[in-house]
């Protein structure tokens, strides 16, 4: 039976507990029905995993215990998209569908005579947009 994997900010060392909360914990404790004895595997986003015992769970969360840690090298080459300034919202759509694809990075491009442009507070609000 392949082990179910879950996503934490930081993995602990061996031995230690590593606590799995917020969506990732609900979701592991109330939709995944996880219970202490059963083993999963945590994952950083970056490579580096951990085999665990959960040793309890709760409706918002759960605590495992680190049985084993390794790392995983990217197995393709980083993708990044430079995606032009649309008029419109239309940019989220070619970054959610880029991102679906694979793509691991994006560049916000804006040409010398781009109607579109980003300037001032427009910056922060089209950067907060693209990473949501």
């Amino acid at each position: 039976m392949v082990a179910t994997l879950f996503y934490v900010g930081t993995l602990p060392d061996i031995g230690s507990v590593a606590v799995v909360d917020g969506d990732e914990g609900f979701h592991a404790a109330t939709v995944r029905r996880i219970r202490p004895g059963e083993q999963l595997v945590l994952g950083d986003g970056a490579g580096e995993l951990a085999h665990c015992e959960v040793e309890q769970a709760g409706r918002d969360g759960l605590r495992a215990r680190v049985l084993r840690r390794w790392s995983v090298e990217r197995g393709r080459p980083a993708v990044t998209v430079v995606q032009a300034l649309p008029k419109s919202d239309r940019s989220e759509l070619a970054i959610e569908l880029a991102t679906e694809a694979g793509a691991d990075a994006f560049l916000a491009w804006q040409a010398a005579r781009c109607v579109a442009n980003w300037d001032g507070a427009r910056v922060d609000k089209g950067l907060r947009r693209w990473r949501a």
